[in-house]
């Protein structure tokens, strides 16, 4: 956001240096003798009879649906995402809430890291490695638009749920990861060419 570099590339070009960070670092072998009760406090550990997975995610939804819909964050963010230079030339700090998006989708994307690392039990350097495109497969099957500025939060999370469930139903009929990856990434093109056809459309 400060140089005004597309996040796309960013992301991607992070995620790649971190990850082979993290491969240096481990050698590539999976890390253990986390302590018993990390596992047990963030895995399968229950609060008010709810297990902490399911009640970090309810917290997180709830706490981004307020963010997004009813502060001045979620409307600025909206608009920039529909067109920046518009939101810049009304006044909104365009790189400032860029900068917050980021940070935020930071945040979320650690405490994510800590759940999954609780639920494996150990520290892998590989973990996670197809949430990226999962992740964005189902914010576009759940109507976010990838141009930006449409979609909701629950939306997203719909998608993720379809995604979830599919995989479990490939997994019930002896599908390969490999094909799963490509059946993932199938559904992530259609849905981006629905999308520009719908715009298309408008």
């Amino acid at each position: 956001s400060l140089f005004r570099v597309p996040p796309f590339i960013v992301t991607l070009a992070m995620m790649t240096a971190v990850s082979g960070l993290a491969l240096h670092v481990s050698r590539g072998v999976p890390i253990f003798g986390l302590p018993n009760y990390f596992s047990s406090t963030l895995y399968t550990g229950k609060l008010l009879g709810i297990p902490v997975p399911w009640l970090v995610t309810i917290l997180v939804l709830l706490a981004m649906y307020v963010l997004l819909h009813w502060t001045r964050f979620g409307r600025y963010w909206y608009a920039i995402g529909s067109n920046a230079e518009a939101a810049r030339l009304s006044g909104i700090a365009v790189r400032f809430y860029l900068f917050l998006a980021y940070t935020i989708a930071g945040v979320l994307v650690g405490i994510n890291g800590l759940l999954l690392t609780a639920r494996v039990g150990s520290g892998e350097p590989t973990l996670g490695a197809s949430f990226p495109l999962e992740s964005i497969a189902a914010a576009v099957l759940g109507g976010v638009s990838i141009r930006g500025g449409e979609g909701n939060l629950f939306g997203a999370a719909l998608g993720a749920v379809f995604l979830v469930m599919l995989r479990n139903g490939m997994d019930i009929m002896g599908i390969s990861t490999y094909t799963q990856m490509i059946i993932t990434g199938g559904l992530l093109i259609l849905a981006v060419i629905i999308d520009n056809w719908v715009h298309r459309e408008r």
